[in-house]
């Protein structure tokens, strides 16, 4: 994650509230929603990767022949070295990749992405199941959903899972903040899927969408497919991920096709995660490159070696592995050879420009949830004597810690320098050389801990929640106004609130004529 590209919030998981506060929660929901551009957050608007038309070029001098424009996204089989790391600036709307979720909040999810980039999920694009829930108590008939205890994000997610996801909007600015929006939405990760198409072994995301006698019935997002999940193929999954707990509602469900019935429009399914991670994709499966979606498992062959990134073919395509995603980072693209096979995972899939990434990690290959990094980095800490172990070009720089052993930690080029650095960054830095970098945050995906050489990230006071004690003074910054109390900014990374009897040694009935935005206070 590009942790200075993204607003942070409280770190941590947000506990479930209790029932009566309920209500109260779901009001601010329905504010927050009717604040977004779209009319209805709930109608049916599917996001649908933008065709990029290719305009012809002005007639040239001699003589007028109309000639296409190469996009900056074409890529040339043979010209496997042109192949960029992905980058925001080559995401694409539509776009599927794989995602792990790094933190949970009460309106959104934190996904960690290939390549240390980050992405957030807002609630109402958990599922189309979920957001009726949503849309009933925004209606303000709650009263038996209340009862049942509507979910949290927490009831559906834990740190470290994967999750499907695609690019909803590139860009979205948050107060002034850049990020990338994406979506869960099965009727959006699973669009190209048809009944026809439907096959035995294909893996799927799905959603719950009721609880029956014999089991549940699981919404897929295909028109016109009805779905069924037995107890008993649900079992495992429920002991394994669930903590024995029943299924919920709107649960989103990575599912397994177990047998395929009137031409596709009736399926059962297993969520088995033993199962899952047994089954590997063949051109049967998925004939067409649009239907390999982000978390399924394909049998390799390398057919070119380059120094930072394999050339692999699979199920009669092509797919590129970066070697950040080599089973470890001490592995080397030198150690595989032309006609090698290999199980891979796929990572993300760019139908427009056909390019798709795949991984090599185990953890990856064998739905490994990584739910913890390194026990001993935390976050916050600085390392003054990191030893530069590798320089990727432009994307970042690989650091080796002495403080424990066999440590790596990884620094996104916009985490290189508060200096915008002109050029690669090999005519900056030098591999051997020692420097000083601090934990910023870490990328259940790549498996990546993520640091800082920026000044003013190192020497900042307060990073973390964890960096605040109880009864300690610090200076805040207000940044809005309640009718509760105040709202504030510690840092960048933090903020506080202030309760209205809190403000001042005598209640203030109008705080707003003593304090304005922006102001700074001292504050215990």
């Amino acid at each position: 994650m590009a942790d200075s590209e993204e607003q942070n919030f409280p770190r941590g998981i947000l506990k479930k509230k209790a029932t009566e506060n309920v209500s109260v929660a779901l009001k601010d929901t329905k504010v927050k929603l009717k604040e977004k551009h779209q009319d209805d957050l709930f109608k049916s608007t599917a996001v649908r990767g933008k065709k990029r038309r290719i305009k012809d070029d002005k007639k040239s001098d001699d003589g007028g022949k109309k000639k296409r424009k190469k996009t900056d996204s074409s890529i040339k089989v043979g010209l496997v070295k042109t192949v960029p790391t992905l980058s925001y600036k080559n995401l694409r709307e539509g776009m599927l990749l794989l995602g792990a979720v790094k933190e949970i909040h009460e309106y959104e999810l934190i996904i960690s992405l290939p390549h240390g980039l980050t992405g957030y999920v807002a609630i109402t694009d958990i599922s189309d199941v979920y957001n009726r829930l949503l849309q009933r108590f925004t209606d303000g008939d709650n009263e038996d959903l209340v009862k049942e205890d509507l979910p949290s994000l927490m009831d559906y997610f834990n740190i470290g899972q994967y999750v499907s996801c695609a690019v909803k909007e590139l860009n979205t600015a948050v107060k002034g903040v850049r990020r990338t929006q994406l979506t869960l939405l099965s009727r959006v990760v699973n669009q190209t899927y048809t009944p026809s198409v439907l096959k035995y072994g294909q893996v799927l995301s799905g959603v719950v969408k009721s609880q029956e006698d014999h089991g549940y019935m699981i919404d897929l997002g295909i028109t016109g497919v009805q779905a069924f999940l037995n107890h008993r193929y649900a079992k495992v999954y429920i002991d394994m991920k669930n903590n024995g707990q029943s299924l919920l509602v709107g649960q989103p469900v990575e599912c397994c096709i177990k047998e395929v019935m009137s031409n596709g429009r009736s399926v059962t399914l297993t969520i088995n995660p033993n199962k899952i991670t047994k089954t590997v994709a063949n051109k049967k499966k998925y004939p067409y490159l649009h239907m390999v979606v982000p978390g399924t498992r394909v049998k390799a062959t390398v057919t070119e070696v380059h120094e930072d990134l394999l050339k692999v073919d699979f199920l009669e395509y092509s797919g590129f592995i970066n070697h950040f995603h080599l089973p470890h980072f001490s592995t080397k693209c030198s150690h595989y050879k032309k006609g090698q096979e290999v199980t891979a995972c796929i990572l993300y899939n760019n139908a427009s420009t056909k390019t798709v990434g795949l991984s090599l990690q185990t953890s990856l290959c064998e739905k490994l949830e990584k739910s913890s990094l390194h026990h001993n980095l935390r976050i916050g800490k600085i390392c003054k004597k990191a030893v530069i172990k590798k320089i990727d070009g432009n994307h970042g720089i690989l650091l080796q810690l002495k403080i424990v052993q066999s440590s790596e930690v990884y620094v996104l080029h916009t985490q290189v320098s508060d200096k915008t650095i002109e050029g690669s960054l090999k005519e900056h830095f030098t591999v051997g050389s020692k420097v000083m970098c601090r934990i910023i945050g870490y990328n259940y995906l790549d498996g990546l801990v993520l640091a800082s050489m920026k000044s003013s990230v190192i020497s900042q006071k307060f990073l973390t929640y964890s960096d605040i004690k109880v009864g300690m003074k610090i200076e805040a910054k207000i940044k809005a106004f309640y009718k509760s109390g105040l709202n504030v900014e510690v840092s960048d990374r933090i903020q506080g609130f202030i309760p209205r009897l809190h403000i001042d040694d005598v209640p203030l009935t109008n705080p707003l004529k003593k304090y304005k935005e922006g102001d700074k206070l001292l504050c215990r």
